[in-house]
């Protein structure tokens, strides 16, 4: 599937010659993502980046632009390589605390990933085996895209917890926490992105409130 993605990926569904291409431009392509084709001075870009070693090979049927780098769409990366330049600090203590090695390639995962902001420094001096639970709350058994999460849900991550999924009008949240824009899926699983480091509920409201003097 992911080979099959990958080559999808380097073909457009329109053809395209390079004196149509007068500036940066959306194309899908028949793996069903979009890529950017644009124009820096005599070269084509691609994704941004000059990479067009030859163009306008035409065929009875098309024409074929020829790169010197392999296009990887979101499709075919393992589900840990989805992530962005904000969830650096979230990937980084997933590989420290030998997380990354429970992703197995054949298994199917979900990533909860806070954006680098979200770690505090008080959070990042804990002691590495509670860091470790917190960061357990954040990897499901199972992969969830956008679309399938539904008020009411509760995911089980791979430390055992159960998160409970609120949809509001604006918002998509799990515990205290709600999603920002740059949800993926990729071959083995799929992430979100969160505001703030997820905190599963320990106690039920009569617990709370019996906790609390001011009650």
């Amino acid at each position: 599937v992911a080979s099959e993605a990958l080559m999808k990926y380097h073909i457009l569904n329109t053809l395209q010659c390079s004196e149509a291409i007068m500036g940066g431009a959306v194309f899908e392509t028949l793996e069903g993502n979009t890529i950017e084709i644009g124009c820096d001075g005599d070269s084509i870009t691609v994704n941004g980046i000059k990479m067009v070693n030859k163009k306008d090979i035409v065929t009875n049927n098309g024409v074929i632009h020829l790169i010197d780098q392999v296009l990887v769409p979101d499709s075919a990366k393992q589900v840990i390589e989805l992530a962005g330049n904000q969830q650096t600090t979230f990937t980084d203590l997933v590989a420290q605390l030998g997380l990354a090695s429970a992703l197995r390639p054949d298994g199917e995962y979900t990533l909860l990933a806070p954006v680098n902001n979200a770690f505090s420094d008080d959070t990042l001096s804990m002691d590495q085996r509670l860091l470790k639970l917190i960061l357990q709350n954040h990897i499901l058994k199972v992969k969830i895209g956008l679309n399938e999460l539904y008020n009411g849900q509760k995911l089980e991550t791979i430390g055992g917890k159960q998160l409970r999924v609120f949809v509001y009008r604006t918002a998509v949240c799990i515990e205290n926490s709600c999603m920002v824009r740059g949800s993926k899926q990729g071959r083995n699983g799929a992430i979100h992105i969160f505001q703030e480091i997820i905190k599963p509920a320990e106690k039920s409201l009569h617990e709370k409130l019996k906790q609390d003097k001011r009650f």
